[in-house]
């Protein structure tokens, strides 16, 4: 566990300062690393079966193969807050886009080490801090983190699961505090021209990209088709764990 949070807090700080370059620029650090759509095959990091299979294929594929990973500090809605939401959570600022090495410790710890879950109900309401969004194409996943009732949800196409955290408590409150570091306010994407999810070559750069791309490009038109499931109406943060 030392370790662990040895490797984060290292990880962390490196990850703000690069943060802090970006400082006079605002969100421009969307844009990240030139290379951080990369991501070598073999540090790669499995989820866990039963994450795997509670959450479906196209999430899993999402974060196992996302292209980027956005970082957003999140509270629960206030009944006069009228600012952006991400799956109905205030946000409350940006902290940043999260490069290769991060990234990869972060499902590790996260979503691929079996000690740090626990099996075991608990009866404490999830309290919203911070929010992961992995993206792959157009498509996304989110996972958010609860302190202090230590909890790891998952959101994705109108799916929720949430899952108890309390053995690896300690790396959740050292993300939220290591990452708090420098956070920048968030301004709308869209507002600034800088959503274009149209799929195609825009320059030479583009065309650069997909050509290296081709090997783990998938088939155009190629989805998975999933038979509709039942949903359960509940709030989504008293969810049992």
């Amino acid at each position: 566990m030392k370790k662990i949070l040895f490797s984060l807090v290292v990880l962390c700080l490196s990850f703000t300062a690069a943060e802090a370059q970006f400082g006079n620029s605002g969100v421009k650090s969307f844009q990240g690393d030139k290379d951080s759509w990369r991501r070598n095959a073999q540090e790669k990091a499995e989820i866990l079966p039963q994450i795997r299979d509670s959450i479906g294929k196209a999430a899993t594929k999402n974060i196992e193969e996302s292209e980027a990973v956005f970082c957003y500090y999140v509270e629960a809605v206030s009944p006069d807050y009228n600012g952006y939401t991400v799956d109905g959570m205030a946000i409350k600022s940006f902290c940043g886009t999260l490069q290769s090495e991060l990234r990869n410790v972060l499902v590790d710890v996260l979503l691929s080490t079996e000690e740090n879950i626990s099996n075991q109900q608990s009866n404490c309401i999830i309290r919203p801090r911070m929010m992961f969004r992995f993206l792959r194409g157009v498509d996304y996943t989110d996972v958010l983190l609860s302190s202090p009732c230590p909890s790891i949800t998952l959101f994705y196409a109108g799916k929720i699961r949430a899952y108890n955290f309390t053995p690896g408590a300690a790396i959740i409150e050292t993300l939220i505090s290591d990452m708090n570091a420098q956070p920048l306010p968030f301004v709308s994407p869209a507002l600034l021209g800088q959503v274009v999810p149209v799929g195609v070559a825009q320059n030479k750069k583009d065309s650069e990209i997909i050509n290296q791309n081709k090997k783990n490009t998938a088939p155009a038109k190629s989805w998975e088709k999933n038979e509709p499931q039942k949903q359960e109406r509940k709030g989504w943060n008293n969810l049992a764990m």
